[in-house]
């Protein structure tokens, strides 16, 4: 059926298909109006769907062998990363090398990770005998001077890492700081916790206890 509008009125029409604003000029014949826009709107985006079905798909051609890996925040039972950090004392602490280390993510502009750092100075005052390494890794930006600033001031005594380049947050798939990690010497992570430990004290302490007695 053609439809032959008797009236010589035209009418401006706005659709929205495929993201984008068309506009129609058409006529207003009120019999067949309707299938005369959408026809002539469906001969238009027809070719322009084609077009972009074939650019999709020659993306997804292309890009199939480059997708990232999916994020998945580490979990207890896991393998921990292989990952190694220098020291503000000059010395290289690496995680599963034999030593139980308790990991922690912390910046010096984050207010939870200052005020933890108290609760981690216990923990290695507490087990640093019986093997533990609590090691803190920074990830402030910049040459660490900052950092050696602030665990000169606290009077931190167990290891103080810097990598200014979060390569421990990616290695970790962190989701922010603070982060603390017990990862027992051959490499499995032991417990986890994402946010202030604080809280998390006994917890942490007890999931240590059993790390320690499995050393005997």
């Amino acid at each position: 059926m053609v439809c032959r509008p008797s009236v010589r009125w035209w009418s401006r029409h706005r659709f929205r298909r495929l993201g984008e604003e068309t506009e129609l000029v058409v006529p207003r014949a009120e019999a067949c109006s309707t299938a005369y826009l959408y026809s002539s709107m469906d001969i238009c985006h027809a070719r322009r769907a084609a077009l972009l079905l074939g650019t999709l798909v020659t993306l997804a051609a292309c890009s199939k062998h480059e997708q990232p890996a999916a994020f998945r925040p580490l979990m207890v039972g896991d393998r921990a990363p292989a990952y190694s950090v220098r020291t503000l004392a000059g010395d290289t602490v690496r995680v599963g090398a034999g030593t139980p280390v308790l990991l922690n993510l912390w910046a010096t502009w984050c207010t939870s990770c200052r005020e933890e750092m108290a609760d981690l100075a216990a923990i290695d005052e507490k087990y640093r005998g019986r093997g533990l390494r609590v090691v803190a890794v920074s990830v402030d930006a910049g040459d660490g001077s900052k950092v050696r600033r602030f665990a000169e001031a606290e009077g931190l005594h167990f290891a103080i890492g810097h990598d200014p380049e979060g390569e421990v947050q990616h290695s970790f798939q962190a989701v922010g700081v603070p982060e603390s990690y017990l990862i027992a010497g051959d490499g499995r992570l032991l417990w986890v916790q994402r946010g202030g430990i604080h809280a998390e004290l006994d917890s942490a302490r007890a999931a240590i206890d059993r790390a320690m007695a499995q050393l005997r």
